[in-house]
C-alpha cells in the first residue's frame, strides 16, 4: 500500500477537511434555511467523491475490505447542484417527493455497486473478487456510470446557469432590493464549472481515440483538484456567512420571470420618461424606498412598465437596479456631508438611503467610487 502524503492527497485532504469543519459548524447552528440544507448536501458529496480518489492513491484499494466500496456517486452532484440553483431562485420553493426522480441514475448505479460489494465481501483474493466483481458486469456498468456523469454534467450546467441568468436579468431590470442576493458567485462557479465540463468531455473523447494512461491521471488529478477547492469555498461560505436566510426576500417577491430583452421603440419619446423619472428621484425621492421595483416607479410617474425600462436602458449603459442605486449612494454622500449628520453611523444614514443590506452597501459604494465609504470620506475631509 502507498501510504505516500504527495501534494495532490494534501490538497484533497484540506478540501475534505474544509468541508467537515462546514458541517460541523451547520450542525451546531440554529434555524437552518433550505437552500444551505441543499448546499450542505452538496459538501458531503463532494467529500465522498474526494474519498473516492483517495481509495486509489493511498493503496486503500489494495485492502480486501476497501476493494468494490460502494461509492458510486457520481451521477449526485449535478442534479444536487441543480436543485439548489432552483431553490435560491424560486419564490416559495419545496423540496417535493418528485424531485427525487432526478436521483434515479444514482440510486440505481449505487444499488449496483453494494450488490458488488456484498458479493465480494468475504472473498480475500484479489483475483477471485475482480472474477466476481466482473460477473456483474462491473467494468461495463462503471463505463455506462462515466458516460452517463458527463451527459448528466452537461445537460443540468446549463439548466442552472439558464435560471441564474434569468434571475439576474430580472434582479437587475426590475428590483432595487438589496436584500436580493445577486448570486455572482454562483454564476462565476457555474462558469468555471462549465469550462471544466468542456476541457473534460475534449479530454475523454481524445483518451478514447488515443489511450493514454498516465495522461487520463493527470486528467483525474486535475478534476478532482477542482472539486477540493469547490469543496473549500463551498464550505467557506456555509462557516463565514450570517446566519439569516440570504435568500428569503425572494420568498416575499413576485414570481420571477425571465426577463424579456425589448428592441428600442424609435416612435416612443423616451425622452419625456426620462423627466419623468428624473423627477420621481430627484424630487420625490423614491429610491428611499428599499423595495421599490420597476413596476412600483412606472405607476408612480403613470408610463407603461416596458416604457419605463426602455426609457432607462436608452443612451445609458444603466439598468433599473444600479440607476436606483447610483442615487441612493449620491444620497448617502450628501448626508454624510451635512455636520448635522455627524451623530448618526454610516450603516444608519445607509439604511435610510435605500439600502437594507450593510454588505450590499459597501459593496455597491465601492464598485460605484473605486474605494471603500471609509477611505472615500477620509479623502474628502483632508
Amino acid at each position: 500500500m502507498d501510504h505516500q502524503i504527495t501534494i495532490f492527497n494534501t490538497i484533497i485532504l484540506v478540501g475534505m477537511l474544509q468541508g467537515m469543519i462546514g458541517l460541523i459548524c451547520w450542525i451546531f447552528r440554529p434555524n437552518k434555511n433550505s437552500e444551505n440544507n441543499l448546499l450542505v448536501l452538496i459538501i458531503l458529496v463532494l467529500i465522498l467523491l474526494s474519498f473516492k480518489i483517495l481509495l486509489h492513491t493511498f493503496g486503500l484499494w489494495q485492502y480486501p475490505g476497501w476493494r468494490y466500496f460502494p461509492l458510486a456517486i457520481d451521477t449526485t452532484i449535478q442534479p444536487l447542484f441543480y436543485l439548489y440553483t432552483c431553490s435560491v431562485t424560486t419564490q416559495h420553493y419545496l423540496f417535493s417527493r418528485k424531485k427525487l426522480l432526478h436521483f434515479i441514475p444514482t440510486m440505481f448505479f449505487l444499488c449496483h455497486a453494494f450488490i458488488v460489494y456484498i458479493a465480494t465481501a468475504k472473498q480475500e483474493d484479489f483475483l477471485l473478487k475482480d472474477l466476481i466483481a466482473e460477473s456483474f458486469f462491473y467494468n461495463q456498468l462503471k463505463f455506462t456510470e462515466d458516460v452517463v456523469a458527463i451527459l448528466a454534467s452537461i445537460i443540468y450546467w446549463f439548466l442552472s446557469f439558464r435560471r441564474v441568468e434569468n434571475y439576474r436579468k430580472w434582479l437587475f431590470k426590475s428590483q432595487s432590493d438589496t436584500g436580493f442576493a445577486e448570486l455572482s458567485w454562483l454564476r462565476n462557479l457555474l462558469i468555471c464549472t462549465g469550462l471544466l465540463i468542456v476541457f473534460l468531455f475534449i479530454s475523454s473523447l481524445t483518451q478514447n481515440i488515443m489511450p493514454s494512461g498516465r495522461d487520463y491521471f493527470v486528467l483525474t488529478q486535475f478534476f478532482y483538484i477542482y472539486l477540493s477547492i469547490t469543496t473549500f469555498y463551498l464550505a467557506y461560505r456555509i462557516i463565514i456567512f450570517p446566519q439569516h436566510d440570504q435568500f428569503s426576500s425572494i420568498r416575499q417577491a413576485t414570481s420571477v420571470q425571465p426577463a424579456k430583452s425589448l428592441a428600442v421603440d424609435k416612435t416612443i419619446n423616451y425622452r419625456v420618461i426620462q423627466q419623468a423619472i428624473y423627477r420621481a428621484f430627484e424630487v420625490d425621492k423614491l429610491f428611499l424606498n428599499p423595495q421599490l421595483s420597476l413596476k412600483e416607479l412606472s405607476i408612480a410617474i403613470g408610463f407603461p412598465l416596458n416604457q419605463v425600462s426602455g426609457a432607462i436602458n436608452y443612451g445609458s449603459n444603466h439598468n433599473f437596479r444600479d440607476l436606483v442605486n447610483k442615487y441612493r449612494i449620491e444620497e448617502v454622500k450628501k448626508r454624510l456631508a451635512d455636520p448635522e449628520n455627524k451623530r448618526y453611523s454610516l450603516t444608519g444614514i445607509a439604511f435610510d438611503c435605500g439600502f437594507n443590506s450593510e454588505a450590499s452597501f459597501y459593496r455597491i459604494f465601492r464598485q460605484q467610487t473605486g474605494c471603500s465609504p471609509k477611505n472615500y470620506f477620509s479623502s474628502k475631509s483632508n
